[in-house]
């Protein structure tokens, strides 16, 4: 007993990324399409920051002269590194 052979239509599709942007679309526009958009950079900043945080302890008042608040200068992720500032998406 043998089994048909299926029949099958050739494919007539077009292939290769269907993708909406204008032939005189900025670089960035396609990299948006490749990652996640703007939230991609929201988290890239985010884990930026606490990257740094943890990568020294934080820095105390007691320890930095000019520096107020028990956790730093307030910023979200301080570090001991006095040059560290937050960076955000729009910087990245």
């Amino acid at each position: 007993m043998f089994l048909r052979r299926p029949s099958i239509c050739e494919f007539s599709e077009q292939s290769g990324p269907q993708i909406d942007l204008a032939y005189d679309s900025e670089q960035i526009e396609f990299l948006n399409l490749l990652l996640d958009g703007e939230q991609f950079w929201e988290n890239m900043a985010i884990y930026t920051n606490k990257n740094a945080a943890f990568k020294k302890p934080p820095r105390h008042s007691a320890d930095t002269p000019g520096v107020s608040g028990p956790d730093g200068a307030g910023d979200q992720y301080p570090t001991s590194d006095v040059t560290w500032s937050s960076t955000n998406a729009e910087e990245i």
